[in-house]
């Protein structure tokens, strides 16, 4: 050992097996001596340190602090990085302090520990706290941090988002329980909860903006614990699902509607049956009874009833919203004032309903159901615009568009026009914006599904029209469609010209009949036994198939296949296409109760067939039929 150490046994063991290392530096910041442990931490010999300068192994950054230790002594210990022989960096906390006059130690002895492990976990835990405040600050979940009593210790951007703060330090005011919960017993139960686990898993709750709207969040909540183990506060991440919950219930009045929809269509199928036996009977029986007859006039009540209540089921077909497009050539006028006693039971007493129609107005080519559905849907929601009572008015029009014109989406040419006006709320710029939009609705729970105005939006664009909104926060709305004058028959079903007072048609040829229901069955065979054709009749397909079979021993063969398009087993559509492969040139007129998209009727559109929709008076089975054989 250097001379300036002692030479006691004892101290000489307690420097030499020193976990920190012990050294002395003299004045110009040589080393004078060196204990082995540097060795084992930085690699260097001792002996090769000695007259070396401290200074040619510190970061250059740190050269500074070592100064600053050397030229202190006694202080608190600094950090410095020291370089091994490895030329890695090894973290040493050092303290220089100054012997005693008489020690015979010449210089300043420095005492230096590792903390390159404790210095790496400051680091780590530096940078994951700067991680979690990253996620904390800019996480799209609102994070709030508090007491379980309700106050607050921190909050993220998006909390004070969420909530529709002006900023962190206004919401911290908050109480939790008292101004953020919609229903502060919710709060209690959920504190209950967390005390009794100690977390909380996305449970749903309602909470409150600062404007006083309602939230639905999901929270899910861990528990920050007191130097005693007791749960003191919370730290709780809140997803907003208002938007998701408003979705799934709209999504459910969706479903609702179209299962009423589907009921709908299946109960106007078996009045359209029973309709097609009581209105053709009522019709049979009056055309062979004398006109005083004493038993003509309770037929004829018959026969009116039958026709009101055919007029009911079309109706009702409106409940279901996938209809199958039957276009033809109607009066917009005629459709309105038909709707007229139905549409003021819709809008009840205080609205008052006004008519103002063009009485040149030309004919459109459009589907009457189609059309009724746009009107109701436009008369409810202009009922509920106006929850106090007002005015509805219906205006029809013509215009002339000319290519400068430019109204979008629409061709030059002449169009019908009809207003539909109401003196209630009006709508902001952001409602009408989004007004067509499917889904969108003003109304709170419960009201409606928010398809209304994108249903007519759907239906005017089909027919080849357009619809603009006018409307102003308290000034009420005037919507005003376009429905072009001259449609394209292209997709319509075609359909025959009933002559009134002219007798019923007749002929000679073989009508295969294909029909499930009994009464319709037999109404169908006899009003055309009547007019001279040879009836073939069958319940189903397979029946129907077996006639062919049967009759086609003897060389016949049908002229007309006459089917029920839904049946048990195979379908008249399936059926159609069996028998023209066997029979050239057959030609085939399809009849049904059924009118919506999930039936296998709207194929007929598409395939542009022959199509009488049930329930049909015995003259325009009659004529239909005699069209078809004639086409």
């Amino acid at each position: 050992m250097h001379d300036s150490i002692p030479e006691n046994a004892r101290y000489r063991a307690m420097v030499e097996h020193s976990s920190d290392i012990l050294s002395v530096v003299r004045g110009d910041g040589t080393f004078d001596y060196v204990s082995p442990t540097i060795q084992r931490i930085l690699g260097h010999e001792p002996a090769d340190l000695v007259g070396r300068c401290i200074y040619d192994y510190v970061h250059e950054d740190d050269r500074d602090r070592l100064e600053e230790i050397l030229g202190r002594p006694g202080e608190h210990p600094l950090e410095a990085r020291f370089q091994t022989t490895s030329d890695d960096w090894v973290v040493l906390e050092a303290v220089a302090s100054r012997p005693a006059e008489d020690s015979g130690v010449t210089g300043l002895v420095l005492n230096a520990r590792d903390v390159t492990e404790k210095h790496r976990a400051q680091e780590r835990l530096q940078e994951s706290e700067e991680r979690y405040r990253t996620l904390f600050e800019h996480s799209r979940d609102a994070i709030l941090i508090g007491a379980l009593g309700g106050e607050l210790w921190d909050v993220n951007p998006a909390a004070v988002k969420l909530f529709r703060y002006g900023s962190k330090a206004e919401l911290m005011t908050a109480n939790i329980e008292s101004d953020l919960y919609w229903n502060p017993e919710d709060r209690r139960r959920v504190v209950e909860r967390f005390k009794r686990q100690g977390y909380v898993d996305d449970v749903e709750l309602e909470l409150r903006t600062k404007d006083g709207k309602r939230l639905r969040v999901k929270e899910s909540a861990t528990a920050i614990h007191g130097e005693d183990g007791a749960i003191i506060g919370f730290r709780g991440i809140l997803r907003d699902v208002t938007e998701q919950r408003r979705l799934q219930e709209q999504l459910r009045e969706a479903q609702k509607m179209d299962a009423v929809g589907r009921l709908a269509g299946g109960v106007a199928h078996d009045f359209n049956n029973l309709l097609t036996a009581i209105n053709g009977y009522s019709e049979l029986t009056l055309a062979r009874m004398d006109d005083g007859d004493p038993m003509r006039q309770p037929i004829e009540e018959i026969r009116k009833a039958g026709k009101r209540a055919t007029d009911l089921t079309r109706r009702l077909r409106i409940l279901s919203r996938h209809q199958v497009v039957s276009p033809r050539k109607l009066s917009l006028n005629q459709c309105v004032n038909d709707m007229q006693k139905l549409l003021e039971r819709v809008i009840g007493e205080d609205i008052q309903l006004r008519t103002m129609l063009d009485a040149e107005l030309p004919e459109i080519y459009a589907d009457q159901g189609q059309l009724e559905q746009i009107i109701l849907n436009l008369v409810v929601n202009a009922r509920d615009a106006m929850p106090d009572g007002g005015v509805l008015e219906f205006e029809t029009d013509t215009t002339l568009l000319s290519p400068e014109d430019g109204t979008p989406g629409l061709a030059p040419g002449e169009y019908v026009l009809l207003y539909v006006r109401d003196t209630g709320l009006g709508m902001e710029r952001k409602v009408r914006e989004h007004a067509f939009e499917p889904f969108f609705t003003t109304k709170g729970r419960g009201h409606n599904t928010g398809l209304g105005l994108s249903i007519v939006y759907g239906i005017v664009k089909q027919s080849g029209g357009h619809i603009e909104v006018e409307s102003a926060e308290g000034e009420g709305s005037t919507f005003r469609l376009y429905f072009p004058v001259q449609g394209t028959q292209a997709s319509a079903l075609p359909e025959s010209t009933t002559v009134p007072g002219q007798p019923l048609p007749a002929g000679d040829e073989t009508i295969l009949l294909v029909e499930d229901e009994t009464s319709v069955r037999t109404l169908v065979r006899q009003i055309l036994e009547l007019q001279g054709y040879t009836v073939w009749a069958a319940r189903n397909a397979n029946a129907a198939e077996a006639l062919c079979e049967d009759h086609g021993r003897r060389n016949q063969r049908p002229d007309l296949l006459l089917t029920d398009v839904v049946m048990p087993g195979r379908s008249g559509l399936a059926l159609a296409e069996d028998l023209r492969q066997r029979f050239s040139g057959l030609k085939v007129l399809f009849i049904s109760g059924y009118t919506d998209s999930h039936s296998g009727v709207e194929l007929l559109t598409q395939q542009r067939a022959h199509f009488l929709p049930k329930p049909f008076s015995p003259d325009a089975l009659a004529r239909k039929v005699r069209d078809v054989l004639d086409e």
